[in-house]
C-alpha cells in the first residue's frame, strides 16, 4: 500500500461523512478530462510537482470534502463535484504574496473560517503548509505530510 492509499483509508475510517474526488488516476473511476487542467495547473506551479503527497493526491483524487456536525473541511482540487476547482475558480487561488490556497476549515460556532496555503515562490518551504486564521497573515504550521495527517485524522484538529 503506498502512501497515498493509507491516508485515504485514514481519511474515510476517520470521519462518517466524506466526498472524495475523481482524478484521472483514480484506481476504479479515472476522470481522464482532469489531466489537463492537472497539467496546465502544475505548469504554472512547478514547485508543487515537487510535493509528491500533493502531487499525486491531485492525479488520483483530485480534491476532498468532509463535512461534520460543527464543521467542515475542503481540499481543494480539479473534481468540480466535490470541491473548489483550482482553476476554474471565480475567485484567485493565490494571495499575490505566492501563498496558493489549497484548503479550508470552516466552523460552524463560533464562526471561523481557516484557510491553508502552500508557498509557490519557494523551494526551501515549498512543503510547509501556511495557516491564516480569520484575521492576521500566513504563518508556517505544519508540514504536507503532517497537515494531511491531521487533515485525517481530525480537521478540528487543525484549529490548535
Amino acid at each position: 500500500m503506498n502512501y497515498i492509499e493509507w491516508l485515504i483509508q485514514l481519511f474515510v475510517s476517520s470521519h462518517s461523512d466524506i466526498t472524495l474526488g475523481f482524478g484521472p488516476n483514480h484506481p476504479t473511476k479515472p476522470n481522464i478530462s482532469l489531466q489537463k487542467d492537472i497539467d496546465v495547473f502544475f505548469q504554472n506551479y512547478p514547485t508543487l510537482k515537487l510535493i509528491p503527497e500533493y502531487y499525486y493526491f491531485q492525479l488520483v483524487y483530485s480534491g476532498l470534502f468532509i463535512e461534520e456536525d460543527n464543521y467542515s473541511f475542503s481540499m481543494y482540487g480539479f473534481d468540480e463535484d466535490v470541491t473548489i476547482h483550482l482553476i476554474n475558480n471565480p475567485g484567485d487561488i493565490t494571495n499575490g504574496e505566492g501563498m496558493l490556497f489549497i484548503a479550508d476549515l470552516v466552523i460552524d460556532e463560533p464562526l471561523e473560517t481557516i484557510a491553508f496555503a502552500l508557498n509557490v515562490n519557494s523551494l526551501n518551504s515549498s512543503d510547509i503548509v501556511y495557516r491564516k486564521r480569520k484575521t492576521g497573515t500566513f504563518s508556517p504550521f505544519l508540514s504536507i505530510r503532517e497537515f494531511l495527517v491531521t487533515c485525517a485524522k481530525s480537521p478540528h484538529d487543525l484549529l490548535k
